[in-house]
């Protein structure tokens, strides 16, 4: 049984713990197949845009301020988002550790926190292709969706590159690309997590042991 996964794409306005997120992408994966989808564009409050930085990075993703006009703050679908996070306790990303850092000072700018990020298993496909790939010397989302010929449509928006992400994870899954403890964790974390959608706790749920190991802490220990 293929697990249930959320997978999260990010557009920013830089690199930095200072940059904003301007576009967020979900990708809602069952069954081995992409059930569902949210984007959203967000108009950060005090972005000095003719920074060189944001610059650079608008250039990338190719979002024109103009366009975010009405577009709400993050702070007004803060809850929204949480909300559509906690529905799913394995997370995948294509750097996702960057994502995941962008989202969460969002939320730390608000006085909030991302809820469940500490106890969701995060996967990385970027870090999964990096060790499988040494030799290669590009593991972008493009350069490795090309590997496992994903076709990757809408480059650099979210929900674009969300998409070519899970059917990315998808491809290395059913290649049997990821080892047999990741594997065996995955499952075991997928059925923890049915267990628990089938009879909810009624005390917090922690979760920690699969939420502490990378996939590159699993591939390394495998040897």
């Amino acid at each position: 049984m293929t697990p249930r996964f959320i997978v999260i794409d990010t557009e920013t306005t830089g690199f930095a713990n200072n940059a904003r997120v301007l576009e967020l992408g979900m990708v809602f994966c069952e069954e081995g197949q992409v059930v569902d989808s949210f984007g959203q564009r967000f108009r950060p409050k005090g972005v000095d845009w003719d920074h060189p930085s944001v610059q650079r990075a608008l250039s990338v993703n190719g979002i024109n301020p103009n366009d975010l006009i009405g577009q709400p703050d993050f702070s007004e679908v803060a809850d929204h988002i949480n909300m559509l996070f906690s529905r799913y306790d394995i997370w995948v990303g294509h750097n996702i550790s960057f994502d995941l850092r962008m989202i969460g000072n969002e939320y730390l700018r608000l006085g909030q926190q991302l809820r469940h990020n500490v106890t969701a298993m995060k996967v990385c496909t970027m870090e999964h292709d990096r060790l499988i790939h040494k030799h290669e010397r590009s593991h972008k989302l493009v350069d490795a969706a090309e590997r496992y010929g994903v076709k990757l449509s809408n480059a650099h928006t979210a929900v674009g590159d969300a998409t070519a992400t899970a059917e990315l994870f998808l491809a290395m899954y059913n290649e049997g690309k990821f080892g047999p403890l990741f594997m065996e964790r995955l499952h075991r974390f997928a059925a923890q997590e049915e267990r628990l959608r089938n009879n909810p706790p009624t005390l917090s749920r922690v979760s920690t042991e699969a939420g502490l190991h990378s996939l590159a802490e699993v591939l390394e220990a495998e040897g």
